[in-house]
Protein backbone atom coordinates (compact mmCIF):
# COMPACT_ATOMS: atom_id res chain seq x y z
CA UNK A 1 0.00 0.00 0.00
CA UNK A 2 1.18 3.50 -0.82
CA UNK A 3 -0.14 6.99 -0.13
CA UNK A 4 0.76 9.69 -2.64
CA UNK A 5 0.22 13.38 -1.91
CA UNK A 6 1.00 16.19 -4.34
CA UNK A 7 0.31 19.86 -4.80
CA UNK A 8 -1.83 21.25 -7.59
CA UNK A 9 1.26 22.29 -9.54
CA UNK A 10 1.66 18.68 -10.68
CA UNK A 11 -1.87 18.24 -12.03
CA UNK A 12 -1.90 21.76 -13.48
CA UNK A 13 1.32 21.45 -15.50
CA UNK A 14 0.40 22.89 -18.90
CA UNK A 15 1.09 22.35 -22.55
CA UNK A 16 -0.77 25.18 -24.21
CA UNK A 17 -4.33 25.03 -22.88
CA UNK A 18 -4.10 21.35 -21.90
CA UNK A 19 -3.43 20.26 -18.29
CA UNK A 20 -1.33 17.26 -17.24
CA UNK A 21 -4.31 16.30 -15.11
CA UNK A 22 -5.49 13.66 -12.69
CA UNK A 23 -5.99 11.00 -15.38
CA UNK A 24 -2.32 11.04 -16.39
CA UNK A 25 -1.27 10.96 -12.74
CA UNK A 26 -3.58 7.99 -12.07
CA UNK A 27 -2.24 6.15 -15.13
CA UNK A 28 1.33 6.56 -13.86
CA UNK A 29 0.31 5.32 -10.41
CA UNK A 30 -1.30 2.20 -11.90
CA UNK A 31 1.60 1.44 -14.25
CA UNK A 32 3.82 -0.22 -11.62
CA UNK A 33 2.28 -0.84 -8.19
CA UNK A 34 5.61 -2.17 -6.85
CA UNK A 35 7.62 0.97 -7.66
CA UNK A 36 9.64 2.51 -4.82
CA UNK A 37 8.26 5.80 -3.46
CA UNK A 38 11.33 7.85 -4.44
CA UNK A 39 11.25 6.48 -7.97
CA UNK A 40 7.53 7.22 -8.26
CA UNK A 41 8.01 10.84 -7.16
CA UNK A 42 10.80 11.35 -9.69
CA UNK A 43 8.74 9.67 -12.43
CA UNK A 44 5.71 11.88 -11.75
CA UNK A 45 7.78 15.06 -11.88
CA UNK A 46 9.62 13.93 -15.02
CA UNK A 47 6.32 13.05 -16.73
CA UNK A 48 4.87 16.47 -15.90
CA UNK A 49 8.00 18.21 -17.22
CA UNK A 50 7.95 16.13 -20.40
CA UNK A 51 4.27 16.90 -20.88
CA UNK A 52 4.86 20.63 -20.37
CA UNK A 53 7.86 20.45 -22.73
CA UNK A 54 10.00 22.20 -20.12
CA UNK A 55 9.79 23.31 -16.51
CA UNK A 56 6.38 23.42 -14.87
CA UNK A 57 5.18 26.94 -14.09
CA UNK A 58 3.80 26.33 -10.58
CA UNK A 59 5.63 24.87 -7.61
CA UNK A 60 5.33 21.10 -7.21
CA UNK A 61 5.68 18.99 -4.08
CA UNK A 62 5.20 15.21 -4.13
CA UNK A 63 5.26 12.85 -1.16
CA UNK A 64 4.89 9.08 -1.47
CA UNK A 65 4.82 6.83 1.60
CA UNK A 66 4.78 3.05 1.31
CA UNK A 67 3.87 0.63 4.07
CA UNK A 68 6.52 -2.02 4.59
Amino acid sequence: DMVVLYTDGLAEARRGDELFGEDRIAALLRRDPTVAPDVLCKSLLEAARNFAEGPVEDDVAILAVKRI
